[in-house]
């Protein structure tokens, strides 16, 4: 297999990751607030929100890594959540749903979308998403490019740190 020499991938989840999950006391719209730290915006849906800081991480993000939306918000996600919280324009990885009764976790869909664009375009890798436990499924454990997988706590989605190990991930692998 011949590794890419361009930025490496980042596969960039929505919910729980550039938008944090509304606590379990907050599910409810009339009893939400928007956390400190937090913004977002008079359009929003239900209860999205993000870190006050997410587009200064997005472009940092950017200029290391080829970015992709991989996440079931797909095409929506760059209008619906990038463009209002200041992100830079990403593309969105295709999910199929047509078999997801048969899979077993919530990311399996997207390791399947991520192998099939490894195959075509390997390259490291980094993936973030608030579902991936035990180190993200085992295909994609097993795949042998370089990867960094991050799992952010659902309610406070991605930080500081989180940007941090990606951008010293992509400078050992550039």
């Amino acid at each position: 297999m011949t590794v890419d020499t361009q930025r490496p991938w980042l596969f960039f989840d929505v919910d729980g990751v550039a938008s944090p999950i509304p606590p379990p006391g907050q599910r409810r719209q009339r009893d939400r607030t928007v956390p400190v730290g937090y913004r977002t915006w008079p359009y929003a849906m239900w209860d999205v929100y993000v870190h006050n800081d997410l587009a200064v991480w997005g472009r940092e993000l950017d200029r290391g890594f080829e970015v992709i939306w991989t996440t079931d918000w797909q095409q929506n996600a760059p209008t619906g959540i990038g463009e209002p919280a200041g992100l830079p324009t990403w593309p969105y990885l295709s999910l199929s749903h047509e078999n997801l009764r048969g899979m077993r976790s919530r990311v399996a869909h997207k390791a399947v979308a991520i192998m099939d664009l490894l195959e075509r375009d390997p390259r490291p890798f980094g993936w973030i998403d608030d579902h991936l436990f035990h180190g993200g499924p085992k295909r994609v454990q097993e795949i042998e490019l370089p990867k960094l997988l991050l799992r952010p706590n659902k309610y406070t989605g991605i930080t500081r740190e989180h940007v941090d190990a990606l951008l010293g991930f992509a400078a050992r692998v550039s």
